[in-house]
């Protein structure tokens, strides 16, 4: 059975026709024709409610912000509950979840960056703890993506950079100024800078005070005073 769709000047569109369970809505119609939600007993379009077989237009009772807002509440009442049923789900659809998130991604690269953006600007004092929390918790791991960072946005060559196997040969020296490197002092210089062509990688890093690789800047001149152990050509 069809059904057709009229409008009246001063109220909303019904349906001409009685509705069947079998029929379906057409996206026209779905913008067209109101229902009263059951919750907030306030009239919206049928694409405010979500998709129901056994409701009248098959369409839920309830509108989806209602149904957002009851969610919310059952979560925040007892998180621990929803928290495990959701890590129970991901684990039985792990790669479909994230197949979709990648497709998501890929498909709203905008519309995520400017999600992020109102996020930050709504709960700055937040975000800003958090970071400075995270900067303190794992500051080589931060000082390493950086430099990674600074390195593809210079184009330079990107190699194998393992911090530790640095520390490991270089000894915990100072290859600018020959003395020993304390934790808080450590630094990794690109010996060739990466502004002169040089490469992210093992053989351009060597152990460094802070202090002497921010005087040494980008130049090439600078004369080592490392062991020759553990001094590099430049």
């Amino acid at each position: 059975m069809r059904y057709n769709v009229s409008t009246q000047t001063n109220g909303p569109a019904v349906l001409s026709a009685p509705w069947t369970r079998h029929e379906r809505i057409s996206s026209v119609d779905l913008h067209a024709i109101t229902k009263a939600c059951a919750r907030c007993k306030r009239t919206h379009p049928l694409i405010e409610f979500s998709p129901a077989k056994k409701y009248k237009y098959g369409r839920h009772s309830v509108c989806k912000d209602c149904k957002s807002k009851e969610g919310r509440v059952k979560r925040n009442a007892d998180p621990h509950v929803f928290r495990e049923r959701d890590r129970r789900s991901y684990a039985l659809h792990a790669e479909e979840v994230k197949a979709r998130k990648q497709a998501y991604r890929a498909q709203y690269p905008d519309k995520i960056r400017e999600t992020k953006r109102r996020y930050r600007l709504a709960n700055l004092g937040k975000v800003t703890a958090y970071n400075r929390a995270y900067f303190r918790a794992n500051l080589d791991r931060y000082i390493a993506h950086r430099n990674l960072r600074r390195a593809r946005e210079l184009n330079a060559t990107i190699g194998t950079v393992d911090r530790n196997a640095v520390l490991a040969r270089d000894g915990w020296i100072c290859h600018i100024c020959g003395g020993l490197v304390l934790r808080h002092e450590l630094n990794f210089d690109h010996i060739i800078p990466l502004t002169r062509g040089g490469a992210h990688s093992n053989d351009n890093l060597a152990v460094a005070h802070a202090s002497c690789n921010f005087s040494k800047h980008n130049r090439l001149d600078v004369v080592s005073m490392a062991p020759p152990r553990i001094r590099r050509k430049q």
